[in-house]
């Protein structure tokens, strides 16, 4: 999978993009759609890195930003604090910055804990982008006549959430056939 550059513009810090970038690699490791999309051979056009594309690219990340605005928003708004506290602890003269360094601490600490908060949120937001994500590449690449809107559901016919119980699962060492 690339690491198209993309994203770069909508991200205002080199750590949030980073961030980011990470939790598009546990989606395409994880979501079960995605594997199942990208696992199927009679799919072309649409290859891994194409999909990562995608995903950095401002469309989605938009989505992704919007989905989890709150988090993002009281994120950014404690670094610029944080920020503009360095800036001002760098200002003031010796004497003055022995009760400071608590001050720094603090907000560092709230930093760190919004952009956990908001490194939460992200899987979830990136998650719903799966499935707009495909069907418009999927419309891309093939007339909208041969595809229908529910595509996406022959590809998670696969998913152990949709097996039924049976004697002959019970059977298999796998657990299914």
């Amino acid at each position: 999978m690339g690491e198209p550059g993309a994203a770069g513009a909508v991200w205002s810090r080199p750590e949030d993009e980073s961030v980011y970038q990470d939790a598009v690699r546990r989606l395409f490791r994880e979501d079960v759609v995605l594997r199942g999309y990208l696992g199927q051979r009679y799919v072309t056009g649409i290859d891994e890195r194409r999909l990562a594309a995608e995903f950095h690219g401002p469309w989605v990340v938009e989505r992704v930003r919007a989905w989890g605005a709150r988090e993002y928003d009281d994120y950014q708004s404690a670094v610029e604090q944080f920020d503009q506290a360095v800036a001002q602890y760098e200002r003031l003269g010796a004497a003055r910055r022995m009760v400071t360094p608590v001050w720094l601490a603090t907000l560092r600490m709230q930093a760190t804990f919004l952009r956990r908060r908001w490194e939460e949120c992200l899987p979830e937001a990136l998650a719903a982008q799966v499935r707009p994500t495909l069907r418009r590449l999927i419309r891309e690449e093939h007339d909208d006549l041969l595809v229908t809107p529910d595509l996406l559901g022959l590809i998670e016919v696969h998913d152990p959430r949709y097996v039924v119980p049976h004697r002959e699962c019970r059977a298999s060492p796998r657990g299914w056939p």
